[in-house]
């Protein structure tokens, strides 16, 4: 049985108020849900320009036209982060609606820091990205995170607040806009986004997000969180175990089958680890002495769990709007602290994310949109710094000092270490004096390592600290890194041994290429295939990079599948007149100037398969070439 005591949810919690009741709509005659329709409040008009993540010019019209999914939010607020994930799964699923995503972060991100957002995220929708033209106008009474459905001539029919219920979601989309379409006698619409793998390459740990120390054995714990697993290495970089498949979805049992969806905070003690499984709005505690993993009784309303940290016996949980305490051994739960609804940002909590105790037991935890670092007495949440500009990069003393989007937390000694994101920095913060200081990296985002001034770090996510260095999560580079507490030095995790981690990766290719004819005669040709990668990339011996070749011609036989000398081979003839054969390449390759840069990529290439009588000799080779940088595959 579990205990909760619950105060003010009620009203804090309301994620899923609605402006229009589908259901009613459901019964309307097409007559009178066209009058509601007009009815309705409209979404203001856009420009062409402003757009990215999308080749199509006429953005504007598309936006007037058909039914439509818009989200107002970003990708700093992890309920929008949500939405923004749900929406472009369903867009694969839902063609005859149209999905649109506005920004408006208030970090100020420039293109890159998109285009490194919808490469990590692998987003295909359309992103508006000048929202002071959009959003101020757009929403009138209502705040952002918001995804509406939107009629043609951009009336509003439905709102969705806060995190999203995805099968319910695509259902009511689903139908409503089936309807709607034929209502108005709609064609259907080019899809406006761009491919999910639109990008030549993406990171070995996809999304690096949380991090724990086993001190007794030497091991750390990383969630990756687009990867959907939990990767254990040893501290020189092999792959010990790994949990989860890599598919997304809700499995506990036994440890290696295990399924999580969405992993972000870790925390570990006594052969027992603990997942905060986000996506599934679950924390996973793992018991490695039965290798068994399983889902802890947590409230309804503990929804989408981000950073935890375990202290004793207690379990302290941040999520979007609150702090809460578990008690691990009478499973007693307890709200600590919650967001006040109200416009002073003294008075609320702001996105808690990473959560730490110092010396004497005070719990100390990071606030992502205040950009501010907090503290917790007698259930009040007191913010030890509030830059008066809320965000920006500046160490000194109290108010004066500020941080941008801090994340992970740990307590060393009096201070707290912390992974200052969007200032792609490490800073050491003393909660007592109200002190900062850098200890690496600076605003400037890259990836070096050396010397403290000198190391670059992009978006770093959460740190632990295991025999006086301390491990960091850099999600934009897909790395981990190393802070030596003594020197000062950085230095970069190079992940090995990862057999198993590689059998994780289960790509949807969707990038086809066709390829040169292959002409045969009607003897057996070996067909040999030699893949050069350009000169800044090798293939890393330590995957599993292989190809899967298929073709309706029955004399096909695969000699050589493995790709990790690059060269394949197969065997074929004029069986067939005229036939093709189909190559998916699954490759696993690093930065030959720094190994630690380890990426995958998958791509398939169809090749014509044509009978010529007079053709001599039975040996052809197929020179290919591939450049991550530019994503240029083929002849």
């Amino acid at each position: 049985m579990i205990h909760v005591r619950l105060t003010l949810l009620a009203i804090l919690f309301s994620f899923h108020g609605v402006c229009q009741t589908l259901d009613e709509i459901e019964f309307l005659s097409d007559k009178d849900l066209k009058t509601f329709i007009e009815t309705q409040t409209k979404v203001c008009e856009v420009p062409d320009s402003g757009w990215i993540n999308t080749k199509q010019s006429n953005i504007r019209n598309q936006w007037n036209t058909g039914i439509s999914v818009i989200h107002f939010g970003s990708f700093d607020d992890y309920i929008s982060l949500e939405s923004i994930l749900t929406l472009n799964d369903l867009q694969k699923q839902i063609s005859q609606v149209k999905f649109f995503i506005v920004s408006d972060s208030k970090f100020g991100h420039r293109q890159k820091d998109y285009s490194d957002f919808i490469n990590r995220y692998n987003i295909a929708l359309p992103i508006f990205i000048e929202p002071d033209r959009v959003s101020n106008h757009c929403l009138n009474d209502l705040t952002a995170p918001l995804t509406l459905i939107v009629s043609p001539g951009r009336r509003i029919i439905h709102a969705y607040h806060g995190l999203p219920d995805a099968e319910k979601m695509a259902t009511e989309i689903s139908q409503l806009g089936s309807r709607l379409n034929a209502l108005y006698e709609i064609k259907s619409q080019p899809f406006l986004g761009r491919s999910p793998h639109q990008f030549s390459k993406s990171h070995l740990i996809e999304c690096p997000a949380g991090i724990a120390v086993d001190e007794e054995n030497d091991r750390l714990f990383v969630s990756d969180f687009c990867g959907n697993k939990v990767i254990i290495l040893s501290t020189d970089g092999s792959i010990l175990d790994v949990i989860g498949t890599g598919t997304p979805g809700d499995r506990s049992g036994q440890a290696y089958n295990a399924i999580l969806n969405g992993p972000r905070g870790l925390a570990y003690n006594n052969q027992r680890l603990y997942i905060a499984d986000s996506r599934n709005n679950a924390i996973k505690m793992v018991d490695f002495t039965r290798s068994e993993i399983k889902r802890l009784e947590t409230p309804e309303l503990l929804i989408y769990p981000t950073g935890i940290h375990l202290t004793g016996n207690f379990l302290y949980i941040t999520n979007p709007n609150a702090i809460w305490k578990m008690d691990l051994t009478t499973e007693f739960v307890e709200l600590v602290a919650i967001h006040q609804n109200s416009p002073e940002m003294e008075n609320g909590l702001f996105q808690p994310l990473g959560i730490t105790t110092t010396e004497d037991g005070t719990l100390v935890f990071s606030e992502s949109l205040s950009s501010s670092i907090s503290y917790l007495e007698n259930h009040q949440v007191t913010k030890s710094n509030l830059h008066p500009e809320q965000y920006g990069y500046k160490d000194g003393k109290k108010n004066a000092i500020a941080f941008a989007y801090p994340s992970g937390i740990a307590s060393y000694g009096r201070a707290a270490l912390i992974t200052d994101t969007y200032n792609n920095s490490i800073r050491s913060y003393d909660i007592y004096k109200r002190k900062s200081k850098t200890l690496a990296g600076n605003s400037e985002s890259g990836y070096k390592d050396g010397s403290s001034k000198k190391a670059r770090f992009n978006q770093p996510t959460d740190l632990a600290i295991l025999n006086n260095t301390a491990y960091i999560t850099d999600a934009g580079n897909g790395v981990i890194r190393k802070l030596d507490l003594n020197s000062g030095k950085i230095s970069s995790l190079v992940v090995s041994d990862y057999l198993r981690l590689a059998y994780t990766y289960t790509p949807n290719i969707e990038d086809f290429r066709t390829g040169d004819t292959i002409f045969v005669s009607e003897r057996d040709h070996s067909i040999g295939v030699n893949l050069n990668l350009s000169e800044n990339y090798e293939i890393d011996h330590q995957g599993f990079s292989y190809a899967s070749i298929e073709s309706r011609n029955k004399s096909l036989k695969v000699i050589d599948d493995n790709l990790n000398d690059g060269n394949l081979e197969f065997l074929i003839n004029s069986q067939d007149a005229e036939s093709t054969v189909l190559i998916d390449f699954h490759l696993f390759f690093q930065s030959k100037s720094s190994p630690a840069l380890k990426f995958k990529r998958s791509f398939s290439i169809l090749f014509p398969v044509v009978y010529r009588s007079s053709l001599e000799g039975s040996h052809r080779n197929i020179y290919l070439r591939y450049d991550p940088d530019s994503e240029y595959i083929g002849n």
